[in-house]
Protein backbone atom coordinates (compact mmCIF):
# COMPACT_ATOMS: atom_id res chain seq x y z
CA UNK A 1 0.00 0.00 0.00
CA UNK A 2 2.84 2.68 0.69
CA UNK A 3 4.61 1.47 -2.26
CA UNK A 4 1.95 2.22 -4.38
CA UNK A 5 0.67 6.02 -2.58
CA UNK A 6 4.66 6.78 -2.90
CA UNK A 7 4.18 6.10 -6.63
CA UNK A 8 0.59 7.88 -7.03
CA UNK A 9 2.06 11.12 -4.83
CA UNK A 10 5.50 10.84 -7.35
CA UNK A 11 2.73 11.93 -9.82
CA UNK A 12 1.70 15.48 -8.87
CA UNK A 13 5.56 16.41 -8.18
CA UNK A 14 6.19 15.45 -11.44
CA UNK A 15 3.33 17.47 -13.25
CA UNK A 16 4.38 20.66 -10.73
CA UNK A 17 7.92 20.36 -12.18
CA UNK A 18 6.83 20.48 -15.50
CA UNK A 19 4.91 23.45 -14.97
CA UNK A 20 1.38 21.61 -15.68
CA UNK A 21 0.24 21.94 -12.22
CA UNK A 22 -0.12 25.13 -10.00
CA UNK A 23 -1.53 26.39 -7.32
CA UNK A 24 -3.80 28.92 -8.81
CA UNK A 25 -6.02 26.22 -10.53
CA UNK A 26 -7.95 24.59 -7.39
CA UNK A 27 -10.47 22.65 -9.76
CA UNK A 28 -7.42 21.08 -11.66
CA UNK A 29 -5.98 20.48 -8.43
CA UNK A 30 -9.08 19.02 -6.84
CA UNK A 31 -9.53 16.65 -10.21
CA UNK A 32 -6.13 15.43 -9.88
CA UNK A 33 -6.52 14.48 -6.11
CA UNK A 34 -9.50 12.34 -6.60
CA UNK A 35 -8.42 10.44 -9.84
CA UNK A 36 -5.44 9.91 -7.24
CA UNK A 37 -7.45 8.75 -4.39
CA UNK A 38 -9.61 6.30 -7.47
CA UNK A 39 -6.37 5.22 -8.34
CA UNK A 40 -5.27 3.91 -4.80
CA UNK A 41 -8.15 2.60 -4.13
CA UNK A 42 -9.08 0.65 -7.31
CA UNK A 43 -5.49 -0.86 -7.35
CA UNK A 44 -6.22 -2.18 -3.70
CA UNK A 45 -9.19 -3.68 -4.84
CA UNK A 46 -8.24 -5.42 -7.41
CA UNK A 47 -5.12 -6.23 -5.47
CA UNK A 48 -7.81 -8.12 -2.66
CA UNK A 49 -9.16 -9.33 -5.67
CA UNK A 50 -6.74 -11.11 -7.34
CA UNK A 51 -4.98 -12.18 -4.05
CA UNK A 52 -8.53 -14.11 -3.03
CA UNK A 53 -9.20 -15.46 -6.69
CA UNK A 54 -5.30 -17.26 -6.54
CA UNK A 55 -5.69 -18.67 -2.56
CA UNK A 56 -8.91 -20.38 -3.91
CA UNK A 57 -10.93 -18.81 -1.72
CA UNK A 58 -14.73 -19.44 -2.70
CA UNK A 59 -16.35 -16.10 -2.44
CA UNK A 60 -20.47 -17.52 -1.20
CA UNK A 61 -23.72 -15.91 0.00
CA UNK A 62 -25.37 -18.92 1.43
CA UNK A 63 -28.45 -18.29 2.34
CA UNK A 64 -30.48 -20.84 4.25
CA UNK A 65 -34.08 -20.74 5.30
Amino acid sequence: MFLILAIVAADPWGLHGRGWLGLENGSWNAWIGIVTIATVLGIGLSGSSVRRALSGQSDMDDISE
